[in-house]
């Protein structure tokens, strides 16, 4: 990429590397740099958001995730974005909890504990942000056990763990089921 620099119009004041116009160049540069990568991270994102069938496909293949026999694309999209985050991820819990942010709307109603002498993280979700994502409780505590170094791992509990509906907590009785 060419910097201002290279670029430079004015012929009467030429930036030195000493000088406060120089300072004043890198400091815009580098935000101009950090801005051109989240330019580019946000395309990539639109990208799975509106790719369909064979090309959501591929792009979940990017980043490890292959297709399962009869998978909608809202559920393969959904992992892919829980992939993308783990890969770019350094496995600290600050980043689980931006991944937790990416995946749910209301990240802080998930509660983050610890039990002692052991490396898992145990997250306790309310039942109905579960049942607003594609992926059951076990089925997304495998996708995030990802995130994590070897030898660690993730717990996820739901709030509650018997429901009066068969898809979402909070309907008639005797419609539950055990989860």
């Amino acid at each position: 990429m060419t910097s201002i620099r290279d670029n430079w119009p004015y012929q009467r004041v030429v930036p030195t590397d000493d000088g406060a116009v120089i300072d004043i160049l890198r400091a815009i540069e580098t935000q101009l740099d950090r801005l051109d990568v989240e330019i580019d991270d946000v395309k990539q994102q639109r990208r799975i958001d509106t790719a369909t069938d064979r090309e959501l496909t591929k792009l979940a293949g990017e980043v490890g995730v292959v297709r399962k026999t009869d998978e909608s694309d809202e559920r393969l999209r959904f992992r892919t974005h829980i992939a993308k985050a783990v890969t770019q991820s350094n496995g600290n819990i600050y980043e689980v909890a931006q991944l937790l942010g990416v995946i749910f709307d209301e990240s802080e109603r998930i509660v983050f504990s610890t039990p002692p002498d052991t490396p898992t993280v145990q997250l306790t979700i309310p039942s109905d942000m579960i049942d607003a994502v594609p992926l059951t409780s076990s089925e997304l505590q495998r996708e995030l056990t990802e995130i994590v170094p070897a030898g660690d791992g993730i717990i996820v509990q739901t709030t509650d763990t018997f429901a009066f509906a068969g898809t979402t907590s909070g309907e008639g009785f005797n419609q539950g089921k055990w989860r």
